[in-house]
């Protein structure tokens, strides 16, 4: 090879991409972890939306079904009731 005939910028070691590719995954790994915290938060708020929810429901079936109406539906087998009677009255 004759280096006259190489571009000015132009290196030959073909290790040379590393400290580039380490910089852009430094930018990267902090919108990533931004990405992934605002991940989180939505799953957090949003399991918690789901029992508040759950529990709405459950308190709404409560006192139109049980005690407006008078009819006790049945739980599912084996899965205890959500709300006591006792522990709303209390």
């Amino acid at each position: 090879m004759d280096l006259a005939k190489t571009p000015a910028g132009f290196q030959h070691n073909p290790l040379r991409w590393i400290p580039e590719f380490v910089e852009m995954g430094r930018r990267r790994l902090r919108s990533q972890a931004r990405l992934l915290g605002w991940s989180i938060l939505v799953g957090i708020v949003a399991g918690l939306g789901a029992i508040v929810f759950f529990s709405a429901c459950q308190l709404v079936v409560h006192y139109t079904l049980d005690a407006v109406a008078g009819y006790q539906a049945h739980a599912p087998g084996g899965e205890p009731p959500l709300f006591r009677t006792s522990i709303l009255l209390a």
